[in-house]
């Protein structure tokens, strides 16, 4: 009785505290609109870059009320579904228990002890009842089968309910007070903190069912076949799927996985999470913040409460065991779990804190018997645990962070609307193989898009060590502004600033401590602790930390663990004091930044690095006690015999061959240090070649290729790959590492056999040859093979077959690229082009396949069936398949195996039913010379009710005479149409002056006397035509018999001359020289001059003097000028031969007595430049 008052009074007090967070919630709201208007001041005059942050603001508070009324909406089912009892079962478990209880009801409640009632609904009767009582009496009376329904279906309990609720609750609170709390940026780039929600990309993934499928075991084969396995991207509903008992997510540092896992912890909080499995409870663990209260636990059930005390205020972990197969566990950054390696001497047992995180996770445990649990961490630490939970199914995830597709999105959503700096990072990671490689690991990715953002970095970046220095550099410029809106830093500013160094400093004290101690949450105690201060606020690396339950101590952590390793090997680098930090395993890992930062310091290539780095030393040097300075020499000696581990390991040399094996750790290790690094490596003198296997990433074969180069060795061809005199390419890592290699690299080769010819087996094709072709034909290239052997399934029965099958799209592709021959054997006659290739395949590969049939010389093909449905009819279409496959055969000039008689014409060449379009289009020309080339046997065939009278030459048709001449009279045509001819109106366009040379062809027609064109042309609009071609257009309208132009609009980039007077003289005006003319003259951006006959008006506009500036005399000298319209402005007349011209104008108006109205400004130099000449009288003037 007690403790179910003791749950009715908790449940009254999370009522109220609901209520109050919610108040709380829109008071901040309130204060976060305040802010806007302060935004918008600290932009300055920057008025695009505050206008969006303003929107930011706004999308923010849009974000945050919207989850206020998620919160809001599990609070009313919260209130519907409990009442005061926790025990008491829900309605629906009730309602279930009346229907099915059946005749065995009276014993059933005399059991409960409630009264027999046969009026009274058995659900009302046992609403009131403790869900253990009506439990044990069901299983009393043999309805076992009733209680397995009810655990399977229900969450039995109303404190169950209120309990799932609550945290899904809680899940969606803690995600509005990130909204509330995350400062906004106030710098230039303003993409700094978009919420999460908005920019997730799905990560790249090894596809789990592939893992669990074909391999069992995690040793290092196994490894480096999953590593060839296919990537893909995948649906979070996917994660956990029905029979999973352990998922494993692993993947390297940076890859994304703590992302993945509370994106599908926030998304299950929020009901958007579909799955094919039941899930009421996730609880969530991050190893990090386990540290700092394990060994203050006594049991695993203790961990419950105190990392979720209200939800187990509701409930016991004994009431989840009713439900535990649907109870989810998540452990996060299992290799952040202290003494985790140890598990691989020593028994859990011997460590309490690692039995407790044992229990937690293993579904087969007494805890929760059935759970489901996910496992997240580095790969070494998820084997270890993975280790230890042998009895239980285990699916592993292998998270491999982005592929090109992926990296592309993440940027888009990144930059949101800002389209140019979206696109300028993505051609800046597309010129780049390091950015490329680097872009692959979300982490990376995110600082490349914060560097970019800022378009302060001009130089490539060449390793991790110098991305993490200028990322470093770009957080400190950003919020280095937030307290001064106006002050803008450039990065050498930057790094001669003493107070921002200072606080850098700190921050590298702060993360050396904590990351040498595996620390990866601190308080602000901590914080201040450090010399100098720290504003951690302002630097953008530390954040803070929002666990769940644990300590009311509001806690921190850095960005991301790769900027905590970055500032750790800063400071090491700078104090040299390394002597405290030799037996700890977190060195290692900052091992290849160390020594990235050494070699950028000796090289002395960035001069911004040299300074910063000075600088901190300087710092260091003066504000370090004298006795611990005076120490320095020991440390620095200890220092750089620690550097000294870049001696390449013996375990890489195998007698006189340098082996790259990827799959060793000592080998990867030793690659990612020396590119990291790029150190001098000494190689032995025996050592001739080397030899690369199982490097299938691209940093391991970036980091391969490096070594290769820097030891000057040859590469060698695996033995497997050389079969007496041939290359044979199959399907096997070593064989791929090499192609990819060879040609990443451009990498020489040992002395091999002399090979004649390259074979490839069919499980390479399959599996690899995709995206090889280049590749394989560079291999071919420097071993300097000429010949090429076809596979079998190309030559069946004395034909040469192409389908859609990989090999044989691959084949056609080497063969062509590589121009090699082919060994023909046996002797093929005839080529065979199966559907699939026709449809799939043969766009853009006609000239390989001619080059390949040119090499077996087969001169026969023998046509999809697509084409000729009924075996005698060619039928032709518009598309890009069929016009290839035309062009494949007039090129090759190849014979037909088929006994076709007639060929039908493709739809889009016949309009109305009567009309044949010759146009410029590649299928038409593609479509006229296979006609032409086959019009002697082939009849052309017209569909049903079609009656071909008339052909319509497009005005740009490029196809040559004698071939449409040929088909014309095929065809039986006599009428030409007119091109760009309106009916309507009878007006003919002729719309450039190169449209007079591409006129050519209908001319032709015209002038053989053989056609004729019926179409009555009124008027002609002439378009743009330059004074060069004035002879050639005015041919053209005394060929179609065209006595006058209606409208003329030329440019006049070249001089005006005697063919243009005369063009404009005969066919514009109809009447010879002297004609009476209208004229506009005035000053725009473009030159042109403008005649329309119906009204006898001449437009001139000046916008450019060279070749032209006395146009308008010459047009005076040849016309007679009725009236001039002259406009001007004032800025018009600032030019000096605008003064000129409009002079002229004025000139000539006053000694020929010419009507004239001169349209100036009311007021400005243009009015008093017409006052001054005193000519203001003369002349009808105009104000605008």
């Amino acid at each position: 009785a007690e403790r179910i008052d003791e749950i009715a009074d908790d449940q009254q007090d999370l009522q109220q505290q609901v209520n109050d967070n919610h108040d709380q919630f829109a008071e901040r709201i309130d204060e976060i609109a305040d802010q806007i208007e302060d935004v918008k001041f600290h932009q300055g005059e920057d008025n695009q870059t505050g206008n969006r942050n303003h929107q930011q603001l706004l999308n923010q508070i849009e974000k945050i009320s919207a989850e206020v009324e998620r919160v809001k909406e599990l609070q009313k089912r919260t209130i519907s579904h409990t009442g005061n009892r926790g025990d008491y079962c829900l309605p629906e478990v009730c309602t279930y228990i009346a229907d099915c209880i059946g005749d065995q009801r009276d014993d059933f409640l005399q059991r409960l002890g409630l009264q027999v009632n046969n009026g009274q609904d058995t659900k009302e009767l046992i609403k009131n009842t403790p869900w253990p009582d009506i439990k044990r009496t069901l299983i009393t009376l043999g309805k076992a089968d009733i209680v397995d329904w009810i655990k399977g279906n229900t969450l039995i309990t109303q404190a169950l309910f209120a309990a799932s609720i609550m945290l899904k609750q809680n899940k969606v609170k803690a995600l509005i007070n990130h909204l509330v709390d995350q400062p906004f940026s106030l710098s230039e780039s303003d993409v700094c903190y978009i919420p999460r929600e908005e920019t997730y990309v799905n990560l790249s993934v090894l596809k789990s069912s592939k893992v669990e499928e074909e391999f069992t075991n995690s040793d290092r084969e196994t490894m480096m076949k999953l590593e060839h396995m296919k990537l893909e991207s995948i649906p979070m509903e996917d994660l956990f799927k029905k029979g999973d008992e352990i998922v494993v997510v692993r993947g390297s540092g940076g890859n994304g996985k703590t992302t993945f896992i509370n994106m599908y912890d926030l998304k299950w909080a929020k009901g958007e999470l579909k799955t094919d499995i039941p899930i009421e409870f996730v609880f969530s663990f991050a190893c990090r913040e386990l540290n700092t209260v394990l060994h203050g636990v006594k049991s695993s059930e203790d961990l419950f409460e105190k990392f979720y005390p209200e939800i187990f205020k509701l409930i016991t972990v004994a009431d989840l065991k009713e439900i535990a197969d649907r109870v989810m566990i998540v452990v996060d950054g299992v290799d952040e779990l202290q003494d985790i390696f140890q598990m691989e001497q020593k028994s859990t047992s011997e460590y309490h804190h690692l039995r407790l995180v044992q229990e937690l996770i293993d579904p087969k445990g007494v805890l929760l018997p059935g759970h489901k649990t996910v496992i997240c961490g580095r790969p070494k630490a998820a084997e270890f645990v993975k280790c230890s939970l042998k009895k239980n199914i285990i699916k592993t995830v292998v998270i491999c962070g982005f592929n090109p597709e992926n990296v592309a999105e993440y940027i888009e959503k990144f930059f949101g609307e800002n389209n140019e700096k979206a696109e300028r990072v993505k051609e800046e990671i597309k010129n780049s193989h390091n950015l490329k490689v680097m872009s692959s690991v979300p982490v990376f990715l995110w600082i490349i898009c914060h560097i970019f953002s800022e378009e302060l970095i001009t130089k490539p970046l060449t390793s991790n060590t110098e991305l993490y220095f200028y990322s470093c550099l770009v957080f400190l410029r950003n919020h280095s502004r937030i307290n001064n809106g106006e002050l803008k830093l450039d990065l050498n500013s930057i790094v001669n600033d003493e107070t921002i160094l200072k606080s850098l400093y700190s921050l590298m004290e702060l993360s050396t401590k904590t990351y040498m101690e595996n620390k990866m949450v601190f308080t602000e105690n901590e914080i201040k602790s450090m010399p100098f201060g720290l504003q951690y606020q302002d630097t953008g690396f530390i954040t803070k930390y929002s666990g769940i339950g644990v300590s009311s101590e509001v806690r921190f952590q850095f960005s991301h663990l790769v900027l905590q390793e970055y500032l750790c090997s800063l400071y090491i680098s700078i104090t040299t004091a390394i002597s405290p930090y030799l037996s700890n395993r977190e060195l290692s890992s900052c091992l290849p930044t160390i020594l990235g930062i050494e070699r950028m310091r000796k090289d002395k290539e960035n001069s911004l690095f040299i300074t910063f780095f000075d600088n901190l030393t300087r710092l260091y040097t003066t504000t370090t006690p004298f006795i611990q300075r005076a120490s320095n020499w020991f440390q620095s000696f200890l220092f750089q015999k620690y550097m000294k581990k870049t001696i390449i390991p013996q375990s890489m040399f195998h007698r006189n061959v340098l082996m790259i094996d990827c799959n060793q750790p000592v080998c990867k290790d030793f690659l990612a240090l020396l590119y990291e690094a790029k150190f001098d490596v000494d190689i032995p003198f025996q050592i001739e070649s080397c030899r690369v296997i199982n490097c299938t990433r691209d940093d391991d074969i970036r980091n391969a290729i490096y070594l290769i180069k820097k030891s000057k060795l040859p590469i060698f061809v695996p033995w497997k790959m050389i079969r007496g005199k041939s290359l044979t390419l199959y399907h096997s890592a070593e064989c791929i590492n090499f192609i990819d290699i060879i040609y990443e690299g451009k990498l020489s080769i040992s002395e091999t056999p002399k090979l004649m010819n390259c074979v490839i087996n069919h499980t390479f094709y399959d599996k690899h040859m995709s995206n090889r072709p280049q590749k394989v034909n560079y291999l071919i290239k420097i071993l300097n093979i000429k010949t090429f052997v076809l596979p079998e399934r190309m030559m069946k029965d004395y034909v040469l077959t192409l389908d859609g099958s990989l090999e044989c799209v691959s084949t056609i592709d080497v063969i062509y690229e590589g121009k090699l021959s082919v060994i023909n054997t046996p002797k093929l006659m005839n080529c065979v082009i199966d559907e699939n290739f026709y449809k799939d395949f043969i766009i853009g590969r006609s000239e390989g396949v001619n080059f390949l049939l040119e090499k077996l010389n087969v001169r026969t093909i023998t046509l999809p069936k697509t084409l000729i449905p009924n075996g005698k009819l060619l039928s032709l279409s518009d598309s890009e398949e069929c016009i290839e496959l035309i062009n494949l055969i007039q090129d090759g000039r190849l014979t037909l195996s088929h006994t076709i008689r007639a060929v039908m014409l493709p739809n889009n060449m016949i309009q109305d039913k009567e009309m044949l379009v010759i146009d410029d289009t590649r299928e038409c020309t593609a479509v006229v010379k296979f006609l032409f080339l086959t019009r002697k046997h082939l009849d052309i065939c017209l569909e049903e009710g079609q009656k071909i009278t008339t052909c319509l030459i497009n005005a740009n048709a490029d196809c040559d005479f004698e071939m449409v001449d040929a088909i014309l009279q095929k065809i039986g045509i006599k009428t030409l149409k007119l091109p760009e001819y309106d009916r309507s109106t009878e007006t003919l366009k002729i719309h450039s002056s190169n449209e007079v040379r591409e006129w050519k062809l209908f001319l032709t027609l015209i002038q053989t006397g053989r056609y004729i064109f019926e179409d009555h042309i009124r008027e002609v609009i002439v378009y743009s035509l330059k004074p060069s071609e004035a002879a050639g257009m005015e041919s053209l309208l005394d060929c179609l018999n065209i006595k006058s132009i209606e409208y003329l609009n030329f440019n006049p980039l070249e001089k005006i001359d005697s063919d243009m007077i005369q063009l404009i003289s005969k066919k514009f005006l109809g009447l010879g020289n002297h004609k009476t003319v209208k004229v506009s003259i005035g000053f725009t951006d473009i030159s042109t001059i403008i005649f329309c006959n119906n009204e006898n008006h001449l437009t001139l506009n000046y916008a450019d003097h060279k070749d032209f500036a006395n146009l308008h005399q010459v047009l005076f000298d040849n016309f007679i000028v009725e009236s001039i319209y002259l406009l001007y402005n004032n800025t018009d007349i600032l030019d000096n031969q605008n003064i000129e011209i409009i002079l002229d104008v004025l000139k000539y108006s006053v000694n020929n007595m010419v009507d004239t109205c001169v349209c100036t400004p009311k007021d400005g130099p243009a009015r008093e430049f017409l006052k001054n000449q005193k000519m203001h009288d003369k002349f009808a003037c105009m104000i605008y």
